[in-house]
């Protein structure tokens, strides 16, 4: 899971008993001298409890260890849990802003690839490994208005027309959260800002919503040095999804989701994400989900971004490793015999994920299922070995896949292995259910 914090503060991730998918940092622009860089208004927040990292892993514990709990909204919440035990993966922070401005990166489900924001990174990062990226100046908090869309969230109808109000409605209502979060660097006044949000297009109201954050960086002397608005999507492909089995309309698109005002929706939602970007109003884009499979099917109206999901150099963003693993279980019992046997276990039914087709790297563990056994463990209950609820894939999409002849054909070459022993990449941009 990752963590953004707000109100101009800090964009970093955090792995933890969550992890953080993606962390964003930026460099400070030039700015014109007679412009005065001041902090905006922050939420002050309680002094963490002490941290002790477990030796040279990426475990850390804030004092006593109790949890392994996961799905932690409140990034602050859980590093001042007293007794919560987190994976620091704040290190790839600095990794991903020397990578593209507009990033998709996919994961299984149940991986921790959510967001969610944070305040005060002055307290609440001391011990973790940003803190050094930010003392030596790799890293420059509160850059960006952040603006986060969850596509998890919206509950597909099998209506579509019903489907597509739903769409509308939480896409507006993602931007009206957005001038509420940051209504006193844009005018002030959040009702005068809601004025701006269209009823029936989205996507104007999405336009409207960069247009009064670029105004506002011309204009407010406190926002010298942010650069602008930092798009992060989180679970994108969940609501298209939903629509997979669409019957095809005689004489349309061989894509029947665009025959719909739902998908109308959707795609002009992503062809402004894009134009803005090109306009360099919306300064970076960090996207999560399943597959890319959604994202490619938008065609020209979003093919900007860059598909890091097999990334050599962030194959361990998401997800616990085998060191992680042994440092928790180092972290719940004394005995290297029991821990070790423990381990065996975990290695036994979770095996693990190989993110990464040019080079061998260390695979890793679904998370979820990793901190459901290791809370179970703690509180000296036998964990179950399965895997964690709603981690499987869309019978939607297997159903689909199960009855395409070139996507079957398509994953069978992708099993073929070239000369030198990787398997072949799977064309996406081309790939066809």
């Amino acid at each position: 899971m990752l963590f953004f914090s707000s109100h101009l503060r800090i964009l970093t991730p955090i792995s933890s008993t969550v992890w953080p998918s993606r962390l964003l940092f930026h460099s400070l622009a030039s700015l014109p001298a007679k412009r005065i860089k001041r902090s905006p208004p922050h939420v002050h927040t309680a002094a963490s409890p002490k941290r002790a990292r477990v030796g040279d892993s990426s475990l850390i514990i804030n004092g006593e260890l109790k949890y392994f709990r996961s799905g932690a909204q409140v990034f602050s919440d859980l590093l001042q849990g007293e007794g919560q035990a987190y994976f620091d993966r704040t290190r790839y922070i600095s990794k991903l802003h020397e990578f593209d401005k507009f990033i998709l990166f996919c994961r299984p489900r149940r991986f921790g690839k959510s967001l969610t924001y944070a305040d005060e990174h002055q307290s609440l990062y001391k011990g973790l490994d940003v803190q050094k990226d930010i003392d030596e100046g790799r890293v420059n908090p509160g850059q960006y208005f952040v603006l986060k869309f969850d596509f998890s969230q919206i509950n597909p109808s099998p209506d579509l027309p019903e489907a597509n109000e739903e769409l509308i409605a939480f896409l507006n209502h993602t931007i009206e959260g957005f001038y509420r979060k940051y209504a006193a660097y844009l005018g002030g006044n959040f009702t005068d800002l809601c004025q701006n949000v269209d009823n029936r297009r989205p996507n104007l109201s999405l336009r409207w919503c960069t247009n009064s954050v670029q105004y506002a960086i011309q204009q407010d002397e406190r926002l010298a040095g942010i650069e602008g608005i930092y798009i992060l999507v989180d679970e994108y492909d969940s609501f298209p999804n939903s629509y997979l089995n669409l019957p095809k309309i005689v004489g349309g698109s061989e894509n029947a989701w665009d025959e719909t005002a739902v998908g109308r929706t959707f795609r002009s939602f992503w062809a402004t994400i894009k134009a803005l970007g090109t306009e360099g109003i919306i300064k970076r884009i960090f996207i999560t989900g399943i597959s890319p499979l959604s994202l490619s099917g938008l065609g020209s109206a979003f093919n900007v971004a860059r598909n890091l999901s097999f990334h050599k150099d962030l194959a361990g963003l998401c997800g616990l490793t085998s060191s992680d693993l042994e440092a928790a279980l180092m972290g719940i019992y004394e005995d290297p015999e029991v821990y070790g046997r423990f381990l065996s276990e975990m290695t036994e039914f979770y095996n693990g994920y190989h993110f990464c087709r040019s080079k061998t790297v260390n695979t890793v563990y679904n998370t979820e299922t990793c901190l459901a056994y290791l809370q179970c463990r703690i509180e000296g209950v036998t964990p179950a070995t399965q895997d964690p609820e709603n981690s499987e894939v869309s019978v939607e999409f297997l159903r689909r896949f199960a009855a395409s002849a070139p996507a079957i054909r398509d994953f069978e070459k992708a099993l073929e292995s070239d000369e030198n022993g990787n398997f072949m990449p799977i064309e996406y941009s081309n790939f066809k259910l």
